[in-house]
């Protein structure tokens, strides 16, 4: 950290130093919990969807004793509207998850509903994805079965065409039908690429009532370990360390890669302090990180550049592309 002389100004800009440093990491998705090492499981947590009657639906209280007949009826009602999930989906920049993350969900004129959270966890040290399905809410009359299938799509970039990869469908019925209920599929990564879980559902209640949801993630970006691609700001400038466009990028051979020395690098720091200001940094602190890394093409452009504290960029950064 630099010295600085002036009481009042160097207290100021020891504070700006100190938030410079903070560069925040955090994922393109939601955690549950911040891993100790790049190694451990993370939790995703998407959000929920939900399986709705509303007012002018006709459900028979669960408690009125209903033949067995009447409840053979309405599981093969629901089995009929279940849609299995398509071999391949497209995503593109208006495409948004539907999941929703309140857990005050109060939909207006309905009278029972099932909430279905799409969620997983990411196994780095194992390289592999866990995509799940839980019951998460049942308010008013529970339904009588639902069928439900999750899958996992992978995609070379965050828009465009996603291939199915892996898929779970099954059904629960009677006491299988309980709030934290959960069907759940891993999945052995193989390469980097953009994910997207999406799920299928439908319930059936007793009287009739047959009732289909979906829900869909975002995409998610992880390495061939399954690892999630660190999202990092440099809160001085504002510069975003953003994803890379392609999966499949091929490394350049080291000798036609742009070069990158001290000099370079000094003609760096003199442009972002011209551009931003001087953040008090000691720079011998910071590395100067390549959004797109000079080893698959990237160059030493301005806006291809950004400092990171060389602990952050040698611990978690470098470790991503190493297993791009």
């Amino acid at each position: 950290m630099m010295e600085v002389k002036v009481e009042m100004g160097s207290l100021f800009k020891k504070l700006s130093s100190l938030l410079s440093l903070l560069l925040v990491f955090s994922l393109v998705f939601n955690f549950n919990s911040v891993s100790a090492s790049e190694d451990d499981p993370i939790k995703l947590d998407f959000g929920k969807f939900y399986l709705e009657v509303n007012e002018n639906g006709s459900i028979t209280p669960s408690s009125k004793i209903v033949d067995e007949e009447t409840v053979e009826k309405a599981k093969k009602e629901a089995k009929k509207q279940y849609t299995s999930l398509p071999q391949k989906i497209d995503i593109s920049e208006t495409t948004e998850s539907n999941l929703k993350k309140e857990d005050n969900y109060s939909p207006q004129a309905v009278v029972s509903y099932v909430g279905l959270s799409i969620g997983g966890w990411l196994y780095p040290s194992e390289g592999k994805i866990e995509h799940t399905l839980t019951i998460d809410e049942i308010i008013g009359e529970q339904p009588t079965i639902i069928v439900y299938g999750h899958s996992l799509y992978a995609g070379t970039s965050r828009y465009g065409s996603y291939s199915q990869k892996d898929i779970k469908e099954g059904e629960w019925a009677g006491t299988q039908i309980y709030v934290g209920q959960s069907s759940s599929k891993v999945y052995q990564v193989e390469n980097t690429n953009y994910w997207v879980i999406s799920a299928n559902a439908s319930s059936a209640y007793l009287g009739g009532d047959i009732q289909t949801a979906s829900g869909q993630t975002n995409p998610f970006l992880t390495n061939k370990k399954a690892s999630p691609y660190p999202s990092i700001q440099d809160y001085h400038s504002g510069i975003i360390m953003t994803e890379p466009s392609s999966t499949t990028w091929v490394p350049v051979p080291e000798d036609q890669r742009v070069p990158w020395d001290n000099k370079i690098r000094g003609q760096y720091i003199t442009e972002y302090i011209n551009t931003y200001g001087d953040p008090g940094w000691n720079w011998a602190d910071y590395d100067i990180h390549h959004i797109k890394p000079r080893e698959y093409g990237g160059n030493n452009t301005f806006s291809n550049l950004m400092p990171l504290i060389r602990s952050t960029h040698q611990q978690i950064v470098n470790p991503w592309w190493i297993n791009y």
